[in-house]
């Protein structure tokens, strides 16, 4: 079994050369599932399953973008969740709302970056930021700008500069944060294939589905060097549940 990532390819791909190669399971979910547009996914979907390959991560809206997909072997079946934290703007699919359908696009985990600085630091950034505001500062009127420096705490743990988020903390460095909401829904896809709906008879639900083997594939490049992956905060939920293995 071999399980691969799609991205930029040329439009004569043959994707039966996939299936002929020995792939089995196509992982969607990723920064360029749009390159060529909702058609293209679209497109892109149709030669899939013409060839026979078994794909997760994209979807006509959020729901069948976060679903499970699943590959039938003669040792039991198996499972592919595919997740993108990396992703262009309006390519995450979203749920349909009351007469709105849902947009189509990929399974996005939304993340957060705080950059975690010593207090000496804080200080250094405290004083940046007063001298990027000075000029806007001297056009306003001087009870304007005296209000809203009152309103500022003296010596704050948390700051927002250049679209950066600062706080203090230790050790230096990034930490990542997924959205609750993203992180929960991926959750119970996991759950639900993992523990057996509500897992009241897991015995039963795994003989009736032969769920032997899962994967979790996390596409979330774009990082840097030497960064930590948000694909890790993922993984070290996931790999809490009882059966789920990579």
């Amino acid at each position: 079994m071999r399980a691969a990532a799609t991205g930029r390819s040329s439009p004569r791909l043959r994707f039966a050369d996939l299936r002929d190669l020995g792939f089995d399971l196509v992982s969607r979910a990723n920064n360029h599932a749009l390159d060529w547009g909702v058609e293209g996914m679209r497109e892109t979907s149709r030669r899939l399953d013409d060839a026979g390959l078994v794909h997760a991560g994209v979807g006509e809206n959020r729901e069948q973008a976060r679903a499970a997909r699943y590959l039938e072997t003669p040792l039991g079946r198996v499972g592919l969740v595919s997740i993108a934290s990396t992703f262009r703007d309006y390519s995450d699919a979203l749920p349909p709302h009351g007469a709105a359908p849902g947009r189509p696009g990929v399974n996005a985990l939304h993340v957060s970056r705080t950059v975690l600085v010593a207090p000496e630091t804080m200080r250094s950034l405290l004083a940046l930021r007063d001298t990027l505001e000075a000029p806007a500062a001297a056009c306003e009127l001087s009870e304007r700008a005296a209000a809203r420096r009152r309103v500022r705490p003296a010596a704050p743990a948390e700051l927002t500069l250049l679209d950066t988020r600062f706080r203090i903390g230790a050790p230096p460095g990034d930490r990542w944060e997924m959205r609750a909401s993203d992180r929960d829904e991926i959750l119970r896809v996991v759950r639900l294939y993992t523990e057996g709906f509500g897992a009241h008879r897991p015995e039963m639900f795994e003989e009736a589905f032969h769920s032997s083997a899962r994967i979790y594939w996390t596409d979330a490049d774009g990082g840097g060097c030497g960064l930590p992956q948000p694909a890790a905060l993922v993984w070290n939920c996931v790999r809490l549940h009882r059966g789920a293995r990579l």
